[in-house]
């Protein structure tokens, strides 16, 4: 059976979580045999690791045309993600190939989407993202959220969603659509490098207790909320100390550092910036806290699961779907500060309790978010897209 040549469309080109399972998803049709094309929206890592793995890989600059809550904002940006839409190098892109099908990776990329439709392509668009009020970053005005099912629907020949909750978040049942929860890397945890290895290229304290927090510094991440949340607890058993895995803006950046010389924390509280080998991090770890405001799927979670980490995490979005409370982790409401300090106190303390939690974490991690269980799950939908689109 012949196999479909692919346009990959990635908006960000650096190392996040959109990019990497936008790099896993085009190793997924590369072995099931497809002419595959990647097209980034920016440069950064990720674009570069591309290159590197041997991609056909281009850069199609473009804009998140979902940015702004007001009327005018986003007319404007939709009219200059449309005329993107019928830019030739877009367009060439798609017709030197002779594409058979578009996927489109985010949704800031409504250009490609529309370009497909031009190019008479069938297209999938992987929506993972949450609009602002329900803890994401996408912005539109109201009037217009309720509209946007049709524009989809206009556009797009079918879609993936990480978990339930983005897909009910976003558009619950008015545009249908296949739930596939994203998969990591197979082997992700696997090489077990000993803690105080880990401890010592990332230059953390030995002896200490080390409570993770891994993701970006953004305010969707709550991290101003754990240290409110845990100050106290913290100052009150100083072998306890936490690490921050990420980058985020110099004013979010320092209002955290703020927070934490108020709270008496300095030298506690341990930035690490980007960290370029995660599993190094998760390994230095006695636990990971993921104290999210929102969370449209919660990638960390899972590479938490995949390192045999312990898992506290917020209960939203598609968290409550990744962990079971006392089965693989624990959730925590968000805001209710008593109940994260009772939970990580729990998780930390009750540590037989505790080995069960991490053993039922990787058993589910292995049978549902492995990088193999994945591509298989979104190669396969967009075959049948495919076929469908040809009969």
């Amino acid at each position: 059976m012949p196999k479909p040549v692919v346009t990959l469309v990635q908006y960000s080109g650096m190392r996040d979580g959109a990019a990497l399972s936008a790099l896993a998803i085009g190793e997924g049709f590369r072995k099931r045999g497809c002419e595959l094309q990647l097209v980034f929206g920016t440069t950064g890592e990720a674009f570069e690791l591309s290159k590197q793995r041997g991609y056909n890989t281009h850069l199609w600059e473009h804009k998140n045309w979902l940015r702004d809550q007001r009327i005018i904002g986003f007319l404007k940006n939709y009219y200059q993600e449309s005329s993107s839409s019928r830019s030739k190098p877009l367009l060439k892109l798609l017709q030197s190939n002779r594409t058979d099908l578009v996927y489109i990776n985010t949704l800031a990329s409504l250009g490609a989407a529309m370009a497909a439709s031009r190019n008479h392509s069938p297209c999938i668009w992987h929506i993972r993202e949450q609009f602002q009020e329900d803890g994401g970053e996408l912005r539109a005005p109201k009037l217009v959220k309720t509209l946007l099912p049709r524009l989809w629907k206009r556009f797009t020949n079918a879609f993936v969603f990480n978990t339930h909750a983005a897909k009910d978040s976003m558009f619950g049942n008015r545009i249908g659509g296949q739930v596939i929860p994203v998969g990591i890397s197979d082997s992700f945890g696997e090489k077990q490098i000993p803690t105080d290895q880990c401890r010592s290229i990332l230059k953390l304290p030995q002896k200490a207790t080390l409570i993770g927090i891994p993701g970006g510094l953004r305010k969707v991440k709550g991290h101003d909320w754990f240290l409110r949340a845990t100050s106290n607890w913290l100052v009150s058993t100083p072998s306890i100390h936490v690490a921050f895995a990420g980058i985020g803006s110099e004013t979010i950046t320092n209002e955290l550092r703020q927070l934490v010389a108020t709270f008496g924390l300095n030298g506690r509280i341990h930035f690490l910036g980007s960290v370029e080998k995660m599993q190094t991090f998760y390994q230095s770890c006695n636990l990971i806290c993921i104290p999210s405001r929102g969370e449209s799927f919660g990638r960390c979670a899972v590479e938490a699961m995949a390192s045999r980490v312990p898992v506290v995490a917020s209960a939203v979005g598609g968290l409550k779907e990744i962990i079971q409370h006392g089965e693989n982790g624990m959730l925590v409401s968000f805001a209710d500060d008593q109940g994260l300090v009772s939970a990580l106190n729990h998780m930390l303390n009750n540590l037989d309790v505790t080995a069960k939690m991490v053993n039922q974490a990787h058993q589910d991690f292995t049978r549902l978010y492995t990088e193999s269980v994945y591509q298989d799950s979104i190669c396969d939908y967009a075959f049948n897209v495919w076929q469908q689109s040809k009969s």
